[in-house]
């Protein structure tokens, strides 16, 4: 469920923000690489390519504020996925305000794979342990207008992945 979510998104980022396509892969890959600051000319250099480096500066500093733009607003398009039991989850975490404070997509996207795949890795059969919970999950009851999920999931820890996942949106 996380990587066909991270697909669609990446791929949502890719052909919907402008100049983005680079982003895509690295989503996926789940890892964003610097861009590459352009080396200067030694102090014997022409005319040339001292021209050709404060162009090439330019671009550089011009796509380092693109990048930053972009992966702020890919950090709210994830965050804006998730289920309001996710979010609680993630911004309970011991690294959520270094995260949050920084747009920190990469580190985001592990949080949000952590919680959701917690509890699934000692089942014998992928999905099979996962049936109690979600009926528990279907059978929780409306108080005015919230749910009883977090009075459930507070008594539940190690359940909580399992309901969030599947109220991931896909795009």
């Amino acid at each position: 469920m996380f990587s066909t979510v991270l697909k669609e998104i990446a791929e949502y980022v890719g052909r919907s923000y402008e100049k983005a396509g680079d982003l895509r892969n690295c989503l996926i890959e789940m890892d964003i690489p610097d861009i590459q600051e352009p080396t200067e000319p030694d102090a014997n250099a022409g005319i040339g390519k001292t021209k050709m480096y404060e162009l090439q500066l330019k671009v550089y500093v011009e796509k380092k504020i693109r990048r930053e733009e972009q992966l702020q607003r890919i950090f709210a398009l994830i965050l804006g996925q998730c289920s309001q039991t996710l979010r609680d989850r993630l911004e309970a975490g011991p690294s959520w305000k270094k995260i949050n404070a920084d747009s920190d997509v990469i580190g985001l996207l592990k949080n949000i794979r952590s919680q959701l795949h917690e509890g699934e890795s000692t089942a014998a059969v992928p999905g099979v342990s996962q049936f109690p919970q979600k009926s528990e999950l279907i059978n929780t009851r409306s108080v005015g207008n919230f749910f009883e999920e977090t009075i459930y999931f507070s008594q539940h820890p190690n359940k909580i992945g399992i309901g969030v996942s599947e109220r991931i949106l896909s795009l």
